[in-house]
């Protein structure tokens, strides 16, 4: 019999860890930047409810400031308190664009979006059309999100309801969320006899998120 207590003496300890591992959980929260317009600030998946359009902007500028993490739940193992982006030092700025009109005569035209960092104008340098899809449906087939110069093109948004999602992607380090960001669209997304699009502003706005 004694023999044989290492032996459960390592099972228990495989089990311990097994539950370990298992049990492993923890908070994180930070800073990111929010749309709005016109005081309608927009919800945690950045969409903006406008007369006949829809629009969801999304900025890829996450910065965590606090990170919490236990072990089963209960005994804590770490307590991070400092601010680290959630992106890399030298990307670039990524803005991830939803459109779904109510009506079928809108244009897109990337060349002409303008982002506002702290008062310096950028354009787009590429842009690519993510995935298109029509509500209640998976994304239509077919496409290919390719990244390529936004210059010259125009996309004809002509099925009302339906989503195209693009990234355009601007020249210059990923803005804060305490910085000034103003998106025009005013140019870029349009349609015959409709008033031009509202400057789109951001703010910073907390998140938070529990994880396993």
């Amino acid at each position: 019999m004694p023999s044989h207590i290492p032996l459960i003496h390592l099972h228990v300890w495989a089990l311990c860890a097994c539950l370990a591992l298992t049990g492993c959980a923890g908070f994180r929260s930070g800073e990111e930047s929010a749309a709005y317009v016109d005081g309608q600030e927009s919800g945690e998946r950045g969409e903006l409810r406008l007369d006949d359009i829809s629009l969801a902007v999304r900025l890829n500028n996450q910065i965590q400031q606090n990170d919490f993490q236990v072990i089963l739940f209960v005994v804590p193992v770490m307590y991070d308190p400092f601010d680290k982006p959630r992106y890399a030092e030298d990307d670039p700025t990524r803005l991830v664009l939803d459109i779904r009109p109510a009506t079928a005569d809108y244009r897109f035209r990337p060349e002409e979006v303008v982002l506002t960092v702290d008062g310096r104008p950028l354009g787009p340098e590429r842009v690519s059309l993510i995935v298109v899809h029509d509500p209640g449906q998976f994304p239509l087939e077919g496409m290919q999100a390719i990244a390529q110069s936004p210059t010259g093109l125009d996309y004809r948004l002509a099925v009302p309801q339906r989503t195209w999602q693009f990234e355009l992607i601007f020249k210059g380090p990923v803005p804060k969320p305490s910085s000034d960001v103003r998106l025009d669209l005013s140019r870029a997304l349009v349609r015959p006899g409709g008033a031009p699009l509202p400057v789109i502003r951001f703010k910073a706005r907390a998140w938070s998120q529990g994880y396993t």
